[in-house]
């Protein structure tokens, strides 16, 4: 992995397509001979330099994008800035990009070709922080002293009064604040002293006993600052657990991170936006197999990406705290609440159809007729890759008993189901029972 990061500028890439290599697709031969062979394509990805936005750089370790006939470019592990995403998908530098959801609302009407097509993980750990050795309370802490919910935030916040706080400026975040500060009557002004700055400046404050409470942005910081005596006191999750299911005072602060292409791309690499899921689909199951089994089979991989990209030291311990409690991933079988239970607390519209309010309350939207929908169009891509599935699931009573080539297309297509590549599967599949 040595060498392999690339930071890249506005003209770092090429916007003429580049050439794909032989296939690396286990057997592809064999697949081609029953007409379901798998494409070879270059796919150009730029991820973000945080830890869940640079997940895709695990199946770039492993190979296994290669297995689905991707060659990554423009080179494995490339990172771009927040600024850079949205004009280098525009320009055709990049095919997929990294994409945190509050972020795209706000991209919603500025770029409206940028589509969503899937997410990965949900960010319900954002919350304040505070010092080591403080001895504060927490919201939980208090409830567990049988204080009720509203009584117990605004405990906490006036806790706060008179204290030193650095935070961040992103939109979903300050709707968490301005909740707390809804729910408890505290406000910002009644803060000490205010910081708002960026997650580097955040942590040398923090570090430098110049803060009494923490809000990062990133979650590769927020456990850093846990790894170093840290503790929340107050977060999104309280809210999630404790308001009315679908609550905007919850909703509002969630984001998901995923991945995002520019439609005209998405319109004509259809299958290969299927199989860029699939890796991202099977990293979720590595990493939640590390947290499930103590292991860092998938995490250690990533380890030194983040730490180039981001400019942090951090651990397999530290990305374990930040997988598990504060971005959660969910597997492919949980997604269904984000894209087809709409009853669901989590459901895509209930989170996104709020945020999009927000910023037309705000007027950084003009457009009354905005939905979700327009910029996200993940759930249309979940739900084909489980008809995929069903397809599979289906024909596979008639492959038992196959024998030759027929028995051999069985196998290759139930390692890719096994892959999440749900796409490939039903069709070698459907070439091994006929």
């Amino acid at each position: 992995m040595s060498g392999a990061l690339v930071a890249c500028s506005g003209d770092a890439g090429s916007k003429a397509p580049a050439a794909a290599g032989p296939s690396t697709v286990t057997d592809n031969a064999l697949l081609e001979q029953y007409g379901v062979g798998i494409p070879q394509e270059v796919v150009n990805i730029g991820m973000l330099p945080y830890a869940d936005n640079m997940m895709l750089s695990i199946g770039m370790a492993k190979n296994w994008f290669e297995e689905v006939g991707i060659d990554v470019g423009p080179q494995k592990f490339a990172s771009i800035s927040d600024e850079q995403q949205i004009p280098l998908t525009l320009n055709g530098d990049y095919d997929v990009v990294a994409a945190y959801g509050p972020n795209m609302v706000r991209n919603a009407e500025g770029a409206p070709s940028i589509k969503v097509f899937n997410f990965i993980d949900v960010t319900s750990g954002l919350a304040i922080l505070a010092a080591p050795g403080s001895g504060k309370s927490s919201v939980s802490d208090l409830m567990g002293d049988g204080m009720n919910f509203e009584d117990a935030v605004t405990s906490v916040m006036n806790d706060m009064k008179g204290s030193r706080f650095a935070t961040d400026d992103i939109g979903a975040h300050r709707s968490f604040l301005d909740a707390l500060y809804g729910i408890s009557g505290f406000s910002q002004g009644d803060f000490g002293n205010v910081a708002v700055v960026d997650d580097s400046q955040t942590l040398l404050l923090a570090r430098g006993g110049k803060l009494d409470y923490a809000k990062p942005i990133g979650a590769v910081q927020t456990a850093e600052l846990i790894e170093g005596g840290w503790y929340p006191v107050i977060g999104l999750q309280d809210l999630i657990e404790n308001l009315p299911a679908g609550d905007p005072r919850a909703v509002s602060g969630l984001g998901h991170v995923g991945h995002a292409a520019d439609e005209k791309w998405i319109e004509e690499n259809h299958d290969t936006m299927l199989r860029v899921s699939s890796v991202a689909y099977r990293i979720v199951d590595a990493v939640l197999a590390d947290i499930d089994n103590g292991t860092t089979d998938a995490i250690d991989s990533l380890v030194p990406v983040i730490e180039s990209a981001a400019s942090v030291d951090t651990s397999a311990d530290a990305l374990r705290i930040v997988f598990e409690d504060i971005g959660p991933f969910a597997s492919f079988e949980d997604q269904a609440d984000w894209w087809v239970n709409v009853d669901s607390p989590y459901y895509y519209k209930a989170t996104y159809n709020q945020q999009v309010k927000a910023a037309q309350d705000a007027g950084v939207i003009k457009n009354a007729e905005l939905d979700a929908s327009d910029f996200i169009i993940a759930d249309d891509v979940y739900k084909e890759l489980v008809d995929y599935k069903e397809q599979y699931d289906a024909l596979l009573p008639e492959a038992q008993g196959l024998s030759g080539d027929q028995a051999k297309l069985a196998e290759l297509a139930a390692t890719q189901y096994a892959h999440r590549n749900y796409l490939d599967a039903a069709r070698i599949l459907q070439a091994a029972v006929k």
